[in-house]
């Protein structure tokens, strides 16, 4: 009869708390379970994963900001995860990021993940609200954010308004460029929201006034 292999983990924080919850989204990289998740600071560091296992099995990681020993172990032993600094520095904002790590029975038997949450900056949006012409055309309206183009994938652009359409992130990533219909004496509203990496959003709207000599 073959024998049911078992893989769990238990980690040990080097330098500060372990922070391990259930997992807050499902896991593809893998068909196995998940073990949980692990929160760490923005700085770079370590922490050690004691792996509860029969046989031989391995570590790895998608990320290249987290990094893992290469080879084969066997049975019970632990191993040291590491992680690169999410730290911001001038011009280059960073926000939450979400990487895994993958621990496999050489058999193919158990294949599970553990996710690991790194802290950032938290995103920052912001609108006015902009009256615009009533005979209508392409308008700009300023948008005020920390994001930058490496978060413009993530951004998403939307209106209440049947007359207003287009919404979209300008080419400069400081504004919106959205399309009007002519009309006068009405209002609408656009929204700007950003999901990071860990699945929280960030939303901001602002009014567009239609009227006679609107700018």
């Amino acid at each position: 009869m073959k024998m049911t292999k078992r893989l769990s983990i238990f980690l040990f924080a080097a330098g500060l708390a372990a922070c391990l919850a259930g997992c807050s989204r499902e896991v593809l990289v893998t068909q196995g379970k998940s073990l949980g998740v692990k929160e760490v600071y923005p700085a770079a560091g370590d922490f050690s994963a004691f792996i509860d296992t029969d046989g031989v099995w391995s570590v790895s990681s998608p990320e290249t900001w987290i990094h893992v020993p290469g080879g084969l172990f066997r049975d019970s032993g632990a191993v040291i995860v590491s992680y690169d600094s999410n730290e911001s520095v001038l011009g280059a904002p960073r926000f939450n990021r979400l990487g895994h790590v993958i621990v496999k029975t050489y058999d193919g038997a158990a294949a599970d993940t553990l996710s690991i949450r790194q802290q950032g900056i938290e995103p920052y949006i912001s609108l006015e609200d902009t009256a615009v012409s009533a005979s209508g055309g392409s308008c700009y309206i300023p948008l005020y954010t920390n994001l930058t183009g490496a978060q413009r994938g993530s951004i998403s652009c939307t209106s209440d308004a049947g007359w207003i359409s287009g919404v979209s992130l300008g080419p400069d990533c400081r504004g919106l460029v959205i399309s009007v219909a002519p009309g006068s004496g009405r209002e609408g509203r656009i929204s700007v929201s950003f999901k990071d990496e860990w699945g929280i959003e960030t939303v901001a709207s602002c009014k567009i006034i239609q009227r006679e000599g609107g700018q």
